[in-house]
């Protein structure tokens, strides 16, 4: 005798297999970069009306990754901690621009990173070079923006190696203090 199954049963069932098959992709073949990840990976990304990162955000990242990095070095930003910050910069980085030169830079793109960034995919195109795309939700500033970070694996583990976002709110911030 063959077992019937009430219909919202086999629903249920069905929707549940889905959830649990979606999402899964065959590895990159050898030689190509893999595909980002999916934009739901990485820790929830707070609620409340704050603009700046929680040590419990930044930590809710996998540890050692170019992701914890990132955010690591966007909270010491936030935070006005210039030095700490020059530490997560790649050692190339850190060759062209000295810590006072960094802090200056810092100092004048604070607004640019108040918000919550949200890790919506890693590429690594190397073992050691990975591009970081970001959202950033400003909470009272308006809709969300992306944008990519480049980081790269040092001796002393993944540092920031791009310093373009911290310049383009440098720079409008001078424009917009200009008479």
């Amino acid at each position: 005798m063959a077992l019937v199954l009430p219909p919202l049963v086999c629903l249920v069932a069905a929707a549940i297999l889905f959830a649990s098959t979606s999402g899964t992709a065959a590895p990159p073949a050898p030689g190509q970069a893999a595909a980002p990840a999916p934009a739901t990976s990485g820790p929830a990304v707070p609620d409340s009306g704050d603009a700046l990162l929680s040590d419990a955000y930044v930590l809710a990242h996998p540890e050692n990754s170019p992701e914890r990095v990132l955010m690591t070095w966007w909270q010491d930003m936030q935070f006005n901690d210039p030095a700490l910050a020059y530490r997560n910069l790649s050692r190339r980085l850190r060759a062209r621009i000295g810590a006072a030169e960094f802090a200056e830079l810092a100092s004048g793109a604070a607004d640019g990173l108040r918000g919550i960034p949200r890790v919506v995919s890693v590429m690594r195109r190397t073992p050691a070079t990975a591009r970081v795309r970001l959202a950033l939700r400003r909470p009272r500033m308006g809709p969300s923006i992306g944008r990519t970070i480049v980081m790269v694996r040092d001796p002393d583990g993944w540092r920031v190696d791009d310093l373009r976002y911290l310049q383009e709110v440098a720079a409008a911030a001078g424009a917009a203090t200009q008479p």
